[in-house]
């Protein structure tokens, strides 16, 4: 068995509140015209193998350059301006992509359209996917939740950051472990106060959010423009021993680049994860411990396996201890001798979440494994394209995926790395029975240097 050396860990805390307005039998949903993301922080912290910088983006001579910061073994984003615009996000809506780089927005019947009009079907029903628009330019990325308001369709978040390694050779793997953050998805549970009195408790929760969750790592490995080398070069935090930068992106409002030496690869948590028993496109009934191969959109709006980028992680739940939660009773320790008069539930939340927790969720966590090779899950899965409890069983889990990474770095050279959270809407999870609420992200990467 491989052993992968911890190389930087990322917390992502994105709340988002989720609330079905459509009936459809495509598993797909949306969200009112109200979202809010209630709070995003996002923390990267590694050893003094493979430091990471966030990205400094100016505009020249009417192109954008990208170079990265100082170098150091933490960061967090919030700490820098230009990440600011993810406290201002608005919610996730479903959208799907194989790619990272062609995403595919869901369109709806409207009032007016012939279709509703003669009776076939009714407004907010999902149109076929052959209609849904393509978006290669980042038209639904990173939107806030005042843009959202007009005309919510997709929406799907983005932000770039730098790694460096000192030598060939790291792999980079969406990783996890018992003695650190590790990665994981779960939907938070809200306060909700008592029928009698002042009193609070905390939700329960279905996951249906955290079910149908991804996250993904476009990685471009060409060599930037030398105007960017240059500016780098001018900046506070140059490395001279930087002869270049690599990671080339498209910018919103430019189409996708589609570069042969991009790579992109989804991490799937919560793969067993069925809140609710579901159907998967044979017709199979999916219940939860079952895993069902999701195939996202690519290009055409055609369904695609995606065995080969896809990094598998079983169910996240939180913490029990006897018939509670954890993290019940830290809300419980939370209101110890806190009079709540006048609070909404709200600000409760924000209280117990960002003042209280500090967004350090995971000791409340019981992080999944992950299937240790994709290529073998798919082959359990089969034709019917399900493996069951059994078969999940019988297949080698262990931190990281071993035959699916995210890149592997080049010594001494930076490499920007895109990443995108997004709910999948390909997803058989993702559905209009999914739970309002929020949910925890948090990311590790971790990498070894073996072959």
């Amino acid at each position: 068995m491989k052993q992968y050396t911890k190389l930087l860990a990322t917390a992502m805390l994105l709340l988002t509140a989720v609330v079905m307005v459509i009936s459809t039998s495509f598993a797909w949903m949306t969200i009112s015209k109200n979202p809010v993301a209630q709070g995003v922080q996002i923390a990267l912290a590694g050893s003094h193998t493979v430091m990471v910088a966030p990205d400094i983006a100016v505009e020249q001579n009417g192109q954008v350059l990208h170079y990265p910061g100082e170098f150091s073994d933490t960061l967090n984003f919030f700490e820098h301006a230009q990440y600011d615009y993810l406290k201002e996000l608005g919610g996730l809506i479903p959208v799907s992509t194989v790619n990272g780089e062609d995403w595919y927005i869901p369109t709806y019947y409207k009032l007016g359209d012939a279709e509703v009009e003669s009776g076939q079907s009714y407004v907010g029903q999902l149109r076929p996917i052959s209609e849904f628009r393509a978006d290669t330019m980042l038209k639904n990325a990173n939107l806030s939740s005042d843009v959202m308001e007009e005309d919510p369709q997709g929406h799907y978040v983005y932000l770039d950051f730098w790694v460096m390694a000192p030598v060939d050779g790291y792999k980079l793997r969406v990783s996890t472990s018992s003695e650190s953050a590790g990665s994981f998805v779960v939907d938070l549970r809200d306060p909700v106060k008592a029928e009698a009195g002042d009193s609070y408790t905390l939700s329960g929760t279905n996951q249906q959010t955290a079910a149908c969750m991804r996250v993904g790592f476009l990685i471009n490995e060409d060599t930037v423009l030398n105007d960017s080398m240059h500016r780098y070069s001018q900046s506070a935090g140059f490395n001279a021993n930087v002869t270049r930068l690599q990671g080339l992106y498209n910018e919103p409002g430019m189409g996708a680049l589609h570069n042969t030496t991009t790579r992109f690869t989804i991490y799937e948590p919560n793969a067993d994860l069925h809140p609710v028993p579901v159907q998967n496109r044979q017709g199979k009934v999916i219940e939860n411990g079952m895993y069902a191969t999701t195939e996202p959109l690519g290009p055409g709006g055609v369904a695609i396996p995606v065995a080969d980028r896809l990094t598998v992680q079983l169910t996240n739940s939180w913490n029990l201890v006897g018939e509670e939660t954890k993290i019940e009773q830290m809300f419980r320790t939370f209101m110890a001798g806190r009079n709540p008069e006048g609070e909404t539930t709200q600000s409760l939340k924000e209280k117990f979440y960002v003042d209280s927790l500090q967004y350090q969720i995971y000791p409340y966590v019981t992080k999944g494994n992950f299937i240790t090779r994709s290529q073998e899950l798919y082959a359990a899965a089969g034709d019917d394209k399900i493996a069951g409890a059994s078969d999940l069983s019988a297949l080698h889990q262990s931190g990281a995926t071993e035959d699916v990474y995210l890149t592997q770095l080049t010594g001494g050279v930076p490499q920007r790395i895109r990443m995108f959270v997004w709910l999948e809407g390909q997803d058989m999870d993702c559905i209009n029975k999914a739970a309002l609420g929020s949910f925890a992200v948090s990311i590790e990467l971790a990498g070894s240097n073996a072959s």
